[in-house]
């Protein structure tokens, strides 16, 4: 430390001590001052009120500091729960949303389960049309390549048969058992399919 400056703080020492009721020596120790020193002036107590006035008004500003800190931090607390709850009520929108989303695909599988339904009455329905145009081609087949009372036979297929096998069995040609039933060499035969059996 700076001389002049020890010094200063040396006296300043002093005079507090002095103020409070101490004397000072060279030994750099307050020492209390006695009592019964009659020639003493009596004690100032001015110093020890400005001591605690200022010690009182330090700790108040350090309260109103801490308070107004802790404000600041409750508002921003609050703002943060504030934001929380918003983000709370979207996840719960969100959560209700599955089960919209439940109901539809229920809704859906029932109608889908509905079609699936109309499909199956309408392939049905398609089958019996097919066998009907079948018999009824072939009937009409028959009828216009049979003259009545002609001598043509007509013969059932069976499982297995061919136009050779056919034509070998009534003693025909292959060539004349296809024309009479408009059919090519190539042709493949079906259980339950008529051909017409032309006359030798």
């Amino acid at each position: 430390m700076d001389e002049p400056k020890h010094e200063e703080v040396q006296e300043l020492m002093e005079d507090v001590a002095k103020e409070i009721g101490y004397e000072w020596n060279d030994g750099d120790k307050p020492r209390r001052r006695q009592s019964s020193d009659k020639g003493s002036p009596k004690r100032s107590w001015t110093p020890v009120f400005f001591i605690i006035a200022a010690i009182i008004a330090l700790s108040l500003i350090i309260q109103w500091a801490a308070k107004s800190r802790t404000s600041g931090q409750y508002n921003e607390l609050k703002s943060k729960l504030e934001a929380i709850e918003n983000r709370l009520a979207l996840v719960e929108q969100k959560l209700q949303a599955p089960s919209n989303i439940a109901s539809k695909v229920s809704n859906l599988e029932s109608q889908v389960g509905g079609l699936e339904t109309s499909i199956g009455a309408l392939s049905a329905r398609l089958d019996k049309l097919t066998e009907r145009r079948k018999k009824s081609a072939g009937k009409a087949r028959s009828k216009a390549t049979i003259p009545r009372n002609s001598g043509k036979k007509i013969y059932r297929v069976r499982k297995g048969d061919t136009l050779y096998g056919v034509a070998k069995k009534y003693g025909i040609k292959v060539a004349s058992l296809c024309k009479a039933n408009g059919l090519t060499l190539k042709s493949v035969l079906h259980p339950g399919q008529k051909l017409v059996i032309p006359a030798k």
